[in-house]
């Protein structure tokens, strides 16, 4: 993480989200929203991430509520996402929202959720949903597009509407997922979301509101 592209990002954007994996706390002074990565309970975390870091990341974001978690469901966890939750609500943090993983392979990716597995998370985000949407970031009609997948189609985020560089400030295309990615299997909740607004989805209006609220924006 460059710290000082945060401090400077946040003296002169009015709206900025900050991604992380949580190894490295982003001082109290930054009122800005944050998403953390946290991929299930501590093994599974720690041997997706082929490092002993979660501990570290509890108590960076314990009781820090600009922090929502952000998983990325595949076949390697996508069984944990009870756990995922009662992480959330046992770190005091604002939610936490899912993705599902998007393949850089045409087929026979074993880490991309299809048919049955996908089917069934899919009905486990809306059965959590229901129950506890009070820190769940989700909506059901966002929840269906990890199923039907027609957001890749009209994605706001190809093309020329974005841009995102790579560490070394290369341009990535055709988005921020990088070179191969194989837009059909997308399952980032950020297009999912920015589809479902598009599609008048009121409650995905509200739910980026949740996301961004005014008390995060330096207006």
């Amino acid at each position: 993480m460059r710290m000082n592209a945060i401090v400077i990002a946040n003296r002169i954007f009015n709206e900025i989200g900050i991604i992380s994996n949580g190894t490295i706390k982003i001082p109290e002074y930054i009122q800005r929203r944050i998403f953390i990565s946290i991929d299930g309970p501590k093994e599974i975390h720690n041997k997706i991430r082929s490092a002993d870091v979660f501990e570290k990341i509890l108590d960076n974001i314990k009781d820090d509520k600009r922090v929502i978690l952000t998983p990325t469901l595949s076949t390697t966890n996508y069984k944990y996402i009870d756990e995922l939750i009662d992480i959330a609500e046992k770190s005091n943090v604002e939610g936490i929202t899912f993705s599902t993983y998007t393949s850089h392979q045409g087929t026979g990716d074993r880490l991309l959720l299809e048919g049955d597995n996908l089917a069934w998370t899919v009905n486990k985000l809306m059965e959590v949903f229901n129950k506890k949407r009070e820190i769940v970031f989700l909506t059901p009609r966002v929840i269906n597009l990890f199923l039907t997948k027609e957001h890749y189609k009209r994605c706001f985020f190809k093309g020329n509407n974005f841009i995102s560089f790579d560490a070394n400030m290369n341009i990535k295309k055709p988005c921020t997922l990088g070179k191969g990615v194989n837009c059909k299997t997308c399952g980032c909740i950020v297009p999912i979301i920015s589809y479902a607004a598009e599609r008048i989805d009121i409650r995905a209006w509200f739910l980026l509101d949740r996301f961004f609220p005014e008390k995060y924006c330096a207006w």
